[in-house]
C-alpha cells in the first residue's frame, strides 16, 4: 500500500546511501551522542553541529506515545518536518545493492548488511541495533536496551512495538500521506500534512490541536505553535541549517557557520551563552561568554578523547566504535571503566577496582500479558493490587488492608481526580502541555498556576486567592518574585545563566562569584560576610574560609568520600565499608562506630562507649531498639506499614488508623486514649485525651484553619479559645485568648520588627537589625563576630542592672561555650556528625550527656536520672518520655503534641497532666513550671537549655525571645530567605535540623550521613541554591 506511493522527492530528504557517502550524518553524530559534549546553546563541539532536540507529544502509558523531533545542522535526510530535521516519524529504511541504510529518530544513520529473510544482523557501527528481514519483505529493527522494535513496510515506518505486544501504529493514505498515529493504549493522533510536511497534530480523544507547524518556500520548518497560540520560530541559511531561533517569549539564539558547515559562533539574547569555536586538526577550542577557554581533543570518529577546562585540568575518555564510553580518567588520574553485555547494558568499575553497587529490591511486581502492572508484593507478602486502563495507567490501587484509592484520568492520560478510601476527592486540571493548572482539595480550596507561553510559572494563586508573581527573563531564568504582601526579590544572572545576585526587599544583596571552571569561588551574604571556596582538580571542595577568616580543609578518598575535615586545628576523620557506607568517624570530642546489616541499616550505633542497638524487618522497618540505659522498645506494624503498637518500659501504646492511613486513636496502657479527628483535607481537626473506663475528658483541642491550611484558631479545653490573626503571607500578627495577648509586626523582608507577649518583658518591644541579625530587642542588645555568630547578649534589668551572656564558637560553627550572667561557664561537646553529645560546667559540678538515634534524641543522662524518648516512625513527633531515677524508679509519660509536632502536654498512665507547655508563639516561656516534671523538648528538633534559655536545634541554636538563630544558616539561601530566621509560622512550619524550614506534613529527609560541611560540599557549595524554600526555583 505504501511502497510505490512514497514520494521521496516530496519528503525532501537526501537518499540515505548518498548521505552516508557524503558523510553529512554518520552514525556517531546522532543527537543522542552529540549532547555529551556541547557548548553555547546545543553546539556539538567535535563536529560543530547545532543540535536542537524537541518533544512534540508525550502521552503516558506502558508504551508511551512519544513524538520527538531533532534538528542537526548537518542533517539532510529529513522529511515530514523539513530536510534538516530528524524525527520519530522520519525513521525509514532504504535497501540497495550495498545493504540497508537506517535513518534513526535522533538523526543517526546506521548501515547493515542485507539480511536473508528470517535472519538478524547488527549495525556496522553506532548503537547495537538488530535488523531482521521478514519473509514478506518487511523489516524490523530491535533495540535491546529499550525493548522496542520498529517495523518498516516498503521502507516506511509502520509501527513501534514493545516486548508485550503494545504498539503504536503509523497510518498513511493510499498516496503515502501520513494521516494517523494510533496507540494500543487508546490514544489517537490525527495528522494533517501539506506538500509533504506535517502541518498539524491533534489528539482525537481531547478534540484538541496539540501543535501546528509552518514552513518556508524551501520546505524548512519555520514555526511551531502550541496551545499558547504563539510560535517558536526558526531561520535557515540556503543549506538548511538553523541560523537562529526565537522562542514564544522573545528569547533568541543565533549561529554562524564556517565554509565547512561548522558552527563557529553562537550568541543569545543580550550575549547570553555566547561561544566562539576554533577548529584545528583533532582539536577544538571553545571560548565562552566570559572569555574562558576549554580545549577538546577528538579522534577520527569525532569522539572526544580529552577535555581541558579553563583551569588547565584535563579529563580523558576512551570509546569503542559503537560510541560507548569504555573509560573515563579525571584530572587526578582516577579511571572509571565501563563494560557492556550483549544488550548494551553497562557494568561500571570504579577507580578503586570495585563494581558500582546495584540497589537491592524489597518488592516484587506482577504484570499481565500486556506488561501492565497488576500487583506489588513486599518482602513480607503484603500485596497492593493495581487496576489499570488500556494504556496501563493505574485507575485503582487496593492496599493490603482492602482500602482502595481511585484515579480518574483525562484524555491525555493525566490524573484528573484522586478519590481516597473515604471517598474524598482531590481534582486536578492541566495545561495542554502537561503543566498543573489547578488543584481542588476535597474541602473545596482551589490552588492555581499560570504560565507564560514557554511554560515558565508566572503566577501562583493560593487557596486564599493571594498571588505570588514571578518575572522571567531570557531562557526562562527567574528575574524577580513578588510575594502576596508585595515584597519583591530580585535575581541576577551572568551571561552563562548562573545566579550571581539575590536582592531582598530592603535592597540587601547576596552575591556569588565563580572560578573559570564554574565552581563557586565566593559568596557575600546580606550582612556583608564573605565566604570563599577552593576546589581541587576533581571539582571537590578542598578549602573553605569563613567570614571570620577561619579555614577548613577537606580531604577525600579515591571514590570522593570525605575522609578528613580540618577546621581551626580540630580534625574529624571518616571511614567506610566496602559499599561506601560510613562505619566510623572520630573527632576530639567523640568517636562514633556504626555496625550495619547486609542492607546497610545501622544495627548498632556507638558513641562515647554508649550503644543504641536496633533490629529491622525485611522492609527496613525498625522492630526493636535498645538504648544504653537498657530501655527496650518493640514495634509492630500492619500490612500497610502503619504502626500497630509500641511496647516499651512503662507500657504499651497501640495505634489505630482510618482507611486513608490517618491516625485516629492512640491507646496508652490500659486506661488512656488520645483520639484524633481529621477534616476532609486531612488536617487535624480535634484531639481528645480520655482517661479511665468512663473516658473522662482530660484535655481536648479543636483547630480552625483558613483555606490554605494555616491555623487560625485553637480551642483548648484548659486554656480556652485563642485566635490568630494572619498577614497576607501567613505570618501571625496577633494571638488573642483568655490567657494570652500577643502581637507581632514584620518588615518587608519578613523579619520580626516588634513583638509583645505575656511574660518576661526584657526583650519585648521593637527590634533593630543590621542586615539580617537582631542588634537590639526591647532592653536587650546583641553582638556578633565577623562570621555572623552571636557572641554577646546583654539584657538591662531595671532593678539589678545588665545581665550578660557570652558565647564562643569553633571553626565548624559549633557553639562551644556559654558564660551565664552569674559567671558560670558551660562547655558543649559534639560528635563527628555535629550532634551535641554533652554539656558540662567547667567547674565540674554538672554534666549532661546525650545519646542520639540518628537525627533524634534518644536519651538524656544526668547524674541523678536518665530520660528516654520514643519517637513516631520518621522521627519528628515524640510519643513517650520515660524518666529513671534512683528515688522513684521509672516514671512513664505519654507525650501529646500540637499540629506542628511540639510537645503540648505530658500525661501519666492514669490520665493526669503532669506537665503543660507555656510559651509564646515563638517559644519564649510565659509561665514557670507548675510541677517538678519537665519536658525539655520544644519545637520539632529542639531541646531547651535551662542555663542559657536557648534551644539546641541540631545544627544551630535558636533564641525564642528574638525568634532567630544565633548563627547564619550554613546552607546559605538554600536554607531559606532569612539566614538567621526560624520559620514563616511556627504553628504549621518546622525546621527539625536547623537548616531548612518547611511546612508540616513534609517527611524528614534521611538522616544526614555527615556533618553540615560535607552536606554542603556534596549538594550546595559547588553551586548556589537551586531554589529558595517557599520561593521560586532558581536556575
Amino acid at each position: 500500500m505504501l511502497g510505490d506511493a512514497l514520494d521521496k522527492d516530496r519528503l525532501g530528504g537526501m537518499p540515505l546511501r548518498e548521505a552516508v557517502r557524503a558523510g553529512a550524518t554518520r552514525a556517531g553524530n546522532a543527537a543522542s551522542r552529540v549532547r555529551r559534549f556541547s557548548c553555547g546553546d546545543r553546539v556539538h563541539v567535535p563536529t560543530g553541529l547545532v543540535v536542537l532536540a524537541q518533544t512534540d507529544v508525550d502521552l503516558p502509558g506502558v508504551l508511551p506515545l512519544r513524538l520527538e523531533r531533532t534538528h542537526l545542522s548537518g542533517h539532510r535526510t529529513g522529511g515530514w518536518f523539513g530536510r534538516s530535521w530528524a524525527s520519530t516519524l522520519d525513521q525509514r529504511l532504504e535497501v540497495d545493492g550495498e545493504g540497508v541504510c537506517l535513518a534513526t529518530a535522533d538523526g543517526g544513520l546506521l548501515t547493515f548488511a542485507r539480511p536473508v529473510p528470517g535472519r538478524t544482523v547488527l549495525a556496522d557501527e553506532g548503537p547495537r541495533l538488530a535488523l531482521t528481514r521478514g519473509e514478506d519483505g518487511t523489516y524490523a529493527v530491535a533495540d535491546p536496551l529499550t525493548g522496542l522494535t520498529t517495523h518498516f513496510v516498503a521502507g516506511v515506518l509502520a509501527a513501534i512495538r514493545d516486548r508485550h505486544g503494545n504498539r503504536v501504529d503509523v497510518r498513511y493514505t493510499r498516496d503515502g500521506l501520513l494521516t494517523e498515529i494510533a496507540c494500543s493504549g487508546g490514544h489517537h493522533l490525527d495528522v494533517e500534512t501539506h506538500r509533504g510536511r506535517v502541518v498539524q497534530i491533534r489528539l482525537r480523544e481531547a478534540g484538541q490541536t496539540l501543535l501546528s507547524y509552518g514552513y518556508d518556500r524551501r520546505g524548512d520548518l519555520t514555526e511551531v505553535t502550541d496551545s499558547s497560540g504563539l510560535p517558536m520560530r526558526f531561520a535557515y541559511d540556503e543549506h538548511g541549517r538553523v541560523t537562529s531561533w526565537q522562542d514564544r517569549i522573545g528569547s533568541w539564539y543565533a549561529y554562524t557557520y564556517d565554509p565547512e558547515g561548522r558552527c563557529v559562533h553562537g550568541t543569545g539574547t543580550g550575549g547570553v551563552r555566547s561561544v566562539d569555536l576554533s577548529y584545528g586538526p583533532g582539536l577544538v577550542r571553545v571560548r565562552d561568554s566570559l572569555g574562558h577557554v576549554t580545549t577538546y581533543h577528538h579522534n577520527e570518529l569525532s569522539q572526544v578523547v580529552a577535555e581541558t577546562d579553563p583551569l588547565g585540568r584535563t579529563s580523558r575518555y576512551r570509546w569503542d566504535r559503537h560510541d560507548r564510553l569504555l573509560a573515563r580518567t579525571d584530572a587526578l588520574g582516577r579511571t572509571t571503566r565501563f563494560a557492556y553485555d550483549a544488550a548494551g547494558r553497562a557494568t561500571v568499575t570504579r577507580p578503586d577496582g570495585s563494581a558500582e553497587p546495584v540497589p537491592g529490591e524489597t518488592h516484587v511486581s506482577a504484570y499481565d500479558e500486556r506488561g501492565r502492572l497488576t500487583a506489588v508484593t513486599d518482602a513480607l507478602g503484603h500485596t497492593h493490587h493495581v487496576t489499570t486502563d488500556a494504556a496501563g495507567l493505574p485507575v485503582a490501587v487496593t492496599d493490603p488492608m482492602g482500602a482502595t484509592t481511585r484515579y480518574e484520568r483525562d484524555a491525555f492520560g493525566r490524573v484528573s481526580a484522586v478519590v481516597d478510601p473515604l471517598g474524598h476527592t482531590t481534582r486536578f486540571t492541566w495545561t495542554v502541555e502537561g503543566l498543573p493548572a489547578t488543584r481542588t482539595l476535597p474541602g473545596g480550596a482551589i490552588e492555581q498556576w499560570t504560565y507564560d507561553a514557554e511554560g515558565n510559572l508566572v503566577e501562583h494563586l493560593d487557596p486564599q486567592g493571594r498571588a505570588t508573581r514571578v518575572e522571567v527573563g531570557p531562557f526562562g531564568v527567574v528575574t524577580a518574585q513578588t510575594l502576596p504582601d508585595g515584597a519583591r526579590l530580585r535575581f541576577a544572572h551572568d551571561s552563562a545563566l548562573r545566579l550571581v545576585a539575590v536582592t531582598d526587599p530592603h535592597g540587601l544583596t547576596w552575591r556569588y562569584r565563580y572560578d573559570a571552571a564554574g565552581n563557586l569561588a565566593s559568596e557575600t551574604d546580606f550582612d556583608g560576610r564573605v565566604l570563599s571556596y577552593v576546589h581541587d582538580d576533581a571539582g571537590r571542595l578542598a578549602e573553605r574560609v569563613n567570614g571570620a577568616g577561619e579555614r577548613s580543609t577537606f580531604r577525600y578518598d579515591v571514590l570522593d568520600r570525605l575522609v578528613e575535615r580540618r577546621a581551626g586545628g580540630r580534625v574529624t576523620t571518616y571511614a567506610y565499608d566496602h559499599h561506601g557506607r560510613l562505619v566510623r568517624a572520630a573527632n576530639p570530642d567523640a568517636e562514633l562506630h556504626l555496625v550495619r546489616d547486609e542492607r546497610g541499616r545501622v544495627v548498632a550505633e556507638t558513641c562515647g562507649g554508649r550503644t543504641v542497638a536496633s533490629a529491622y524487618d525485611a522492609l527496613g522497618r525498625r522492630l526493636r531498639r535498645r538504648t544504653p540505659s537498657g530501655v527496650e522498645s518493640v514495634w509492630r506494624y500492619d500490612a500497610c506499614d502503619h504502626p500497630l503498637s509500641l511496647s516499651t518500659a512503662g507500657g504499651t501504646i497501640r495505634f489505630a488508623h482510618d482507611p486513608a492511613g490517618r491516625e485516629t486513636a492512640r491507646r496508652i496502657g490500659a486506661g488512656l486514649v488520645l483520639a484524633m479527628e481529621w477534616d476532609r483535607d486531612s488536617r487535624l481537626r480535634a484531639q481528645s485525651l480520655l482517661a479511665g473506663a468512663r473516658a473522662r475528658l482530660v484535655q481536648g483541642r479543636t483547630y480552625a484553619y483558613r483555606r490554605d491550611g494555616t491555623v487560625t484558631g485553637v480551642h483548648d479545653l484548659l486554656s480556652g479559645r485563642c485566635r490568630y490573626d494572619l498577614d497576607a503571607v501567613g505570618r501571625v500578627t496577633a494571638a488573642r485568648g483568655l490567657d494570652r495577648s500577643e502581637s507581632y509586626a514584620y518588615d518587608a523582608a519578613g523579619h520580626l520588627v516588634d513583638a509583645s507577649w505575656d511574660g518576661p518583658t526584657g526583650v519585648q518591644g521593637p527590634r533593630g537589625r543590621t542586615g539580617t541579625a537582631v542588634r537590639f530587642a526591647g532592653r536587650g542588645r546583641y553582638e556578633y563576630d565577623r562570621h555572623g555568630r552571636m557572641i554577646l547578649h546583654q539584657r538591662q534589668d531595671p532593678s539589678s542592672g545588665p545581665r550578660t551572656w557570652r558565647y564562643s564558637w569553633d571553626a565548624d560553627d559549633h557553639l562551644t561555650g556559654v558564660v551565664t550572667p552569674d559567671g558560670v561557664r558551660w562547655r558543649y561537646l559534639y560528635d563527628p556528625l555535629d550532634r551535641r553529645v554533652a554539656k558540662e560546667r567547667e567547674d565540674g559540678t554538672g554534666r549532661v550527656d546525650f545519646v542520639w538515634d540518628g537525627s533524634v534524641l534518644a536519651e538524656e543522662i544526668r547524674e541523678d536520672r536518665t530520660t528516654v524518648w520514643e519517637w513516631e516512625p520518621g522521627g519528628l513527633r515524640p510519643l513517650s518520655q520515660l524518666v529513671r531515677d534512683g528515688s522513684s524508679g521509672e516514671r512513664f509519660y505519654a507525650v501529646v503534641t500540637d499540629v506542628a509536632g511540639a510537645p503540648a502536654e505530658l500525661a501519666d498512665a492514669e490520665g493526669n497532666l503532669v506537665w503543660r507547655a507555656h510559651h509564646s508563639l515563638w517559644g519564649s516561656p510565659t509561665a514557670p513550671a507548675a510541677t517538678d516534671v519537665e519536658c525539655p523538648l520544644r519545637f520539632p528538633g529542639q531541646y531547651a537549655d535551662e542555663e542559657s534559655g536557648l534551644h539546641y536545634n541540631r545544627f544551630r541554636y535558636y533564641d525564642p525571645d528574638i525568634a532567630q538563630y544565633l548563627s547564619s544558616d550554613p546552607l546559605g539561601l538554600a536554607g531559606g530567605r532569612w539566614p538567621h530566621g526560624y520559620v514563616l509560622n511556627p504553628l504549621t512550619w518546622l525546621d527539625p535540623l536547623g537548616l531548612t524550614p518547611r511546612p508540616t506534613g513534609v517527611p524528614l529527609p534521611p538522616a544526614l550521613p555527615f556533618s553540615r560541611d560535607t552536606r554542603m560540599n556534596v549538594h550546595d557549595l559547588r553551586h548556589p541554591p537551586t531554589r529558595i524554600p517557599n520561593g521560586p526555583p532558581l536556575p
